[in-house]
């Protein structure tokens, strides 16, 4: 006689999520501020039944100190092994990597904090909940202008996301000011800038804007001091308040200005500080 075996189907009842955030190093303070914030979100959905009657799970993936490589590793993984709903990116430099993997699997990709101009024009699944930032550095330039600034120089890190802040604000200040204002590049892997912070002390500006990683704002915030800056200095989202950035510049941080965005949904961001910080 034949035997006869019978397979039983079921569709798993998980949407899966995938954030790719830098979870260790000089910018760990985001992805560790995000994954907190992935994870009560997912806790309260699925304690609400979740979508459709599907829980929602993530699964994280650590890309480090700006290592794209395992950014997109961890796509290529997620998109043929894991079958990710979608894919959650952090910043403007993992999402340019993350999302051509991602589309060509017909995923959604989400960023979390990219604000880059242009980043979601003519890419389909290409998703981010964060402004562009150029409506940030327009806000900013027009306080330096209410506060009397004259001339203004801009430190960028040679990045997709700060690059693109560099050249925001010299549109922005030729725009508000008519004139153009002197960029200087620099890397996540230069010792000291006291060469370039020289230069900007030589030329009178008295508006800084720091566009730069964490860790490096502070060493320019300590060196700048060192050789007697007295521009204003602006920093990027949030800076002024990042533990990082006021240690590492040895007591320097004082009078560091830096914009934040208004929250869409405060009740959310209140029950993160309660759970969180409280």
């Amino acid at each position: 006689r034949g035997k006869f075996f019978f397979f039983f189907f079921f569709e798993e009842q998980v949407i899966r999520l995938v954030p790719t955030l830098a979870l260790t190093g000089s910018e760990a303070s985001w992805g560790q501020a995000a994954r907190k914030g992935i994870e009560l979100a997912i806790e309260e959905d699925n304690s609400s039944g979740g979508i459709n009657g599907k829980k929602l799970q993530a699964l994280f993936e650590d890309f480090g100190e700006f290592d794209l490589k395992r950014a997109a590793s961890a796509a290529q993984k997620f998109a043929g092994i894991d079958q990710a709903a979608a894919i959650l990116t952090l910043w403007s430099e993992d999402t340019e990597v993350v999302w051509p993997i991602a589309s060509r699997n017909n995923l959604v990709t989400l960023s979390i904090a990219a604000g880059s101009k242009d980043l979601t024009k003519n890419r389909k699944l290409l998703f981010r909940v964060w402004p562009s930032d150029e409506l940030m550095i327009d806000a900013v330039v027009s306080y330096a202008k209410k506060l009397n600034a004259k001339k203004a120089a801009v430190i960028y890190q040679q990045t997709a996301y700060h690059e693109n802040l560099g050249k925001l604000a010299a549109a922005s200040w030729k725009q508000a000011y008519g004139q153009d204002l002197k960029l200087y590049a620099v890397n996540q892997s230069d010792a000291e800038f006291r060469t370039i912070l020289t230069r900007i002390k030589a030329s009178g500006a008295d508006v800084l804007f720091i566009q730069t990683a964490y860790g490096i704002l502070g060493t320019i915030l300590k060196e700048s001091a060192q050789i007697g800056i007295k521009a204003l200095r602006f920093g990027t989202v949030g800076s002024a308040e990042d533990p990082q950035v006021i240690q590492a510049s040895g007591g320097n941080a004082n009078g560091l200005i830096s914009p934040r965005y208004k929250p869409a949904i405060n009740e959310f961001v209140d029950r993160f500080r309660a759970r969180f910080f409280e």
